[in-house]
């Protein structure tokens, strides 16, 4: 009985060491990841991913995981996106026209990113705000997932690999013959404008699955208004008028209650705490919003 008593006790015992152990472990390896995440840099020491020479198969699958997909309405987002992703990184894939007459390109910035994306426009508001260097018409076969290309998923079969290549350091030459970047399509970036009775603007998606509304309203324009927050705005979103406050974050109101805030885009934005606004309201974008200016001020 002793020996066993003892037994009980040095299993305890160890038990409790390798639960410090694995405890402390955890700690380092929290605190490591929350530092990678805030610094968006890998440690000394620790090589990043796009250095790894992994199989082409494998780097593409990996581009599709990761990879933002890039829709019509990231006109107003891809900016704001690609200003996280530091130089030579890939900038999106997978745009919208799978199988249309839109040829797939790379399109390198003048701040040495690529982006990966039919000539449907989305590079617009890219191009404007940073400039372009280069544009290549993805050709070479040997980048794309086989020759036996889909007609409906370009993603899997074109853009992801392209982004893989590009993401192992390959010289983006390789990807096709060059093409005259000055004729790229481009699409219209509505913009929000001061009227005599407020500032309207449009919603441009909704940021599912939450329901939020994105809207291309820029803070310093809402700034302009006076709004402090607790006040009351009437907002006009088409017909609807729907009363709410502009608050900081979602839980400074009640469960189910709409507000307007600004979003981490920078942009007004509407939302309802634990509620779906779009679902709630039947929004279906674009739709244009008006925000009035404050009584005292009319």
């Amino acid at each position: 009985p002793g020996q066993a008593a003892l037994s009980a006790s040095a299993r305890d015992a160890d038990s409790s060491i390798r639960y410090s152990q694995l405890s402390n472990t955890s700690s380092i390896l929290r605190a490591r990841s929350d530092a990678m995440r805030a610094s968006r840099q890998p440690p000394a020491g620790v090589r990043c991913p796009t250095e790894n020479q992994r199989p082409a198969r494998q780097r593409a699958w990996e581009a599709i995981r990761q990879a933002t997909p890039l829709c019509r309405s990231d006109r107003w987002t891809c900016p704001h996106r690609s200003r996280w992703h530091c130089r030579g990184v890939v900038g999106g894939r997978g745009p919208d026209g799978v199988g249309g007459p839109q040829r797939p390109l790379v399109v390198r910035s003048r701040r040495k990113q690529y982006f990966v994306l039919r000539d449907n426009g989305l590079i617009t508001a890219i191009a404007d705000r940073d400039g372009i260097e280069a544009v290549r018409e993805i050709t070479n076969v040997a980048w794309m997932l086989g020759r036996n290309i889909s007609s409906t998923f370009h993603g899997r079969d074109i853009f992801s690999p392209v982004a893989a290549h590009l993401a192992g350091g390959e010289d983006w030459v390789q990807v096709g013959p060059e093409v005259p970047g000055q004729n790229l399509q481009r699409v219209e970036i509505t913009s929000a404008k001061f009227g005599p009775h407020g500032i309207n603007g449009h919603v441009v998606r909704i940021d599912g699955p939450f329901g939020n509304l994105i809207t291309d309203i820029a803070a310093e324009d809402f700034q302009k208004l006076g709004y402090e927050h607790g006040d009351q705005i009437a907002v006009h979103l088409n017909a609807q008028k729907i009363s709410m406050p502009f608050m900081r974050t979602f839980s400074d109101v009640p469960k189910n209650q709409p507000l307007l805030y600004i979003d981490s885009r920078g942009r007004v934005a509407l939302a309802m705490n634990r509620g779906n606004f779009a679902e709630t309201h039947h929004i279906i974008p674009p739709v244009i919003i008006t925000i009035p200016r404050p009584k005292t001020d009319q």
